[in-house]
């Protein structure tokens, strides 16, 4: 019972970094086997603990790559898709690109019919803002309870824009909550490329606009954007350019 004793407490003073000076004591007591039973321990709990110990400073650590970005059409299918010029291309492409990837605007039918339909809703990605005449349509803007002009002047301050135009104070503010931004605040925001495209892919995901593109029923997704089918057929052309190359 002693030896066990001696034996136990040897490897915990060894185990716990006592001074060899200090533990020799204990270690005397012990015959020659028990120091060999000793010395296995002690590899065994050495090994344990290598297990459990925090890696090294200059030590690389395993870490979980993040999930691959998903495919997306290349810069020169996005130009021969929408019929840009090459710089004009470049300078939409990769706001485009981020904006539907974050709105699982994702495969050929989702991504020819977004591209024709805000193609066609920005004139070919040339207008981010609403031309203000103002039209007689534009004055009625004002006032209108549906798209939330409570004050005087929202008419135009809140006027169309982004890729899709974003209309009215009530939508303005709906963008602001889904994209964090204070587009309400400072309305020409959606008048950037990134805003621009962000506020459309949003729109686009939340008015269910993927699922409708998926069935590849053209009419109804102009319905659900347009409320009509104004501009039918620019859109229509433009669809059947973005699916000849994506």
């Amino acid at each position: 019972m002693k030896r066990m004793v001696y034996m136990i407490v040897s490897i915990l003073l060894d185990y716990l970094g006592v001074d060899e000076v200090l533990a020799r004591p204990w270690q005397c007591r012990m015959c020659r086997e028990d120091r060999i039973v000793t010395e296995i321990i002690k590899k065994v709990l050495m090994f344990l603990s290598g297990l459990r110990r925090a890696p090294a400073k200059n030590e690389p650590v395993l870490e979980i790559p993040p999930a691959p970005i998903p495919d997306w059409i290349s810069l020169e299918q996005f130009r021969r898709a929408t019929g840009l010029g090459a710089a004009k291309a470049i300078d939409w492409y990769q706001h485009v690109r981020a904006a539907c990837i974050e709105f699982d605007i994702i495969g050929p039918a989702r991504i020819a019919a977004f591209l024709a339909q805000v193609g066609h809703e920005s004139g070919g990605f040339v207008y981010t803002r609403e031309i203000w005449g103002p039209t007689p349509a534009q004055l009625r803007y004002e006032g209108r309870a549906d798209l939330g002009n409570i004050e005087r002047g929202d008419g135009s301050r809140f006027r169309g824009r982004g890729l899709i135009q974003i209309t009215g104070r009530a939508n303005y503010r709906a963008v602001s909550n889904g994209l964090s931004i204070d587009c309400l605040g400072e309305p020409t925001l959606l008048e950037s490329p990134e805003c621009a495209a962000r506020s459309a892919a949003w729109w686009w995901s939340c008015n269910g606009c993927n699922q409708i593109a998926d069935t590849e029923d053209f009419e109804r997704l102009t319905k659900r954007i347009n409320g009509g089918l104004n501009g039918f057929s620019d859109r229509l052309t433009r669809w059947n350019l973005a699916k000849q190359y994506v």
